[in-house]
């Protein structure tokens, strides 16, 4: 069983595991259909928008409940599927 906490580092961040990594290169590669040069673009301005955006530092300190309370405001078509 795996433990939550040798996932996170000092910081309580996730840490990149080499597990980590694979998935998140794998997410890109079918993305753009295994196309190795097309894959890697889409990666590097994804990770140039987080790092123009502070994305990083916006997951560190929004507030949670405000967040909660934005997303109800956001119509999400997945939860309006009939049930």
């Amino acid at each position: 069983m795996c433990s939550m906490p040798l996932l996170l580092n000092r910081g309580g961040k996730p840490r990149e595991t080499n597990a980590y990594r694979a998935v998140k290169l794998r997410r890109f590669l079918r993305a753009r259909r295994w196309v190795i040069p097309d894959a890697y673009k889409q990666f590097h301005e994804t990770e140039e928008w987080r790092k123009a955006n502070n994305l990083d530092v916006l997951y560190d300190t929004i507030d949670l409940e405000v967040y909660d309370q934005s997303r109800r405001l956001v119509r999400n078509p997945i939860n309006t599927i009939a049930r």
